[in-house]
């Protein structure tokens, strides 16, 4: 595909073609390994060289889809920065690569990468305490996921929104949330989510003191979990269970 913004690779000499061919190729190298070197590794636990190698690879990628005008690659590089630095870095590095990561995918309209950025940056908005401003960038992701029909980030959205809720004791919609988003998982197969609803209700629950229910959601937490492979969902519901039981 030739990005739009820049000379179609036929309109050049031999030599130029050559040179942007392997600029293309050097692009799609950068961004692969950008976008995994750092992430797989465990939270908490990346390991300094990772980030080492990764920053250069992120900086040249970046290079080369300016100079390229590749605007939907510079948005997925500076979209995966933010993703790296929100589990491994600072709130502020995390919201500086979002928002221009944003800037790009709103100036070019990039409309179907916009609910991503918006969903994830909506993420150390939040934790950094910008609430306001997180809770719109989130309302307006899940509005163009439903407009895209993904249904599966509708689910993430919802799921996002949830937790969200009940951290700002919003019990209620936190409930509401939970169950719309169950119900979405439940027609579309999405275990991670769904296992990601159960252990909300059962916090829920817990913090009213209704232990039955709270069993019963933390039940269907683990078993939805293991089924999705989600250890996050697996570690929270023992935890609430633990805490039931005290």
């Amino acid at each position: 595909r030739e990005p739009s913004g820049r000379a179609p690779l036929s309109s050049l000499r031999p030599d130029s073609r050559l040179h942007a061919a392997q600029d293309v190729v050097d692009v799609a190298r950068h961004l692969r390994h950008v976008r995994i070197v750092v992430p797989l590794r465990p939270l908490g636990q990346a390991d300094p060289d990772d980030r080492a190698l990764a920053d250069p690879l992120f900086a040249r990628g970046l290079h080369l889809a300016r100079a390229l005008g590749d605007y939907d690659v510079g948005s997925r590089l500076l979209w995966s920065k933010m993703v790296e630095a929100t589990h491994y870095r600072s709130d502020e590095e995390a919201q500086a690569a979002g928002e221009a990561s944003l800037a790009l995918a709103r100036r070019h309209g990039l409309s179907e990468r916009l609910g991503y950025l918006l969903n994830d940056l909506a993420i150390p908005l939040r934790l950094s305490g910008q609430q306001e401003q997180g809770q719109r960038y989130a309302d307006e992701a899940r509005a163009l996921f439903y407009t895209h029909n993904n249904l599966p980030m509708v689910a993430d959205s919802l799921a996002q929104q949830m937790w969200s809720d009940y951290h700002a004791l919003d019990f209620a919609s936190a409930l509401r949330f939970a169950a719309e988003c169950t119900d979405l998982c439940r027609r579309i197969d999405n275990r991670w989510n769904l296992s990601l609803a159960a252990p909300i209700r059962g916090l829920v629950f817990s913090a009213r003191g209704e232990w039955g229910e709270a069993l019963v959601a933390l039940e269907e937490s683990l078993a939805s979990g293991r089924q999705a492979g989600f250890v996050i969902s697996v570690i929270t519901a023992i935890a609430v269970v633990i805490r039931v039981f005290q």
